[in-house]
């Protein structure tokens, strides 16, 4: 079965954020995330079921973009304090522990 492809087509930080709060449940369970290499980085998130791509989520600094990043890192289970210093890293990517579909 082929995975769903989701991406928020806003390019900014609220409308991803957006995207992610209304299709994050079309992922199944979430598996991965990353972030970079690229300019522009942004947040990948993998499931089950399908990937976000999420163009106004970015790392590597202290921005807008980065915090909208740790915002959906701790909505995945990561603690706020990892997601605050991976949101500040130029490259990331963090495996999620979950149950299965």
């Amino acid at each position: 079965m082929a995975k769903n492809a989701l991406k928020d087509e806003s390019g900014t930080t609220a409308g991803s954020l957006a995207y992610w709060h209304a299709h994050r449940q079309e992922l199944g369970n979430i598996q991965k995330a990353r972030c970079g290499p690229g300019e522009p980085s942004h947040l990948e998130i993998e499931g089950t079921m399908g990937f976000m791509d999420l163009p106004g989520c970015t790392c590597g600094y202290g921005g807008q973009g980065p915090h909208g990043t740790a915002e959906i890192l701790e909505d995945i289970g990561v603690s706020p304090e990892d997601a605050q210093e991976l949101m500040q890293q130029a490259v990331f990517e963090v495996l999620i522990q979950c149950c299965r579909d």
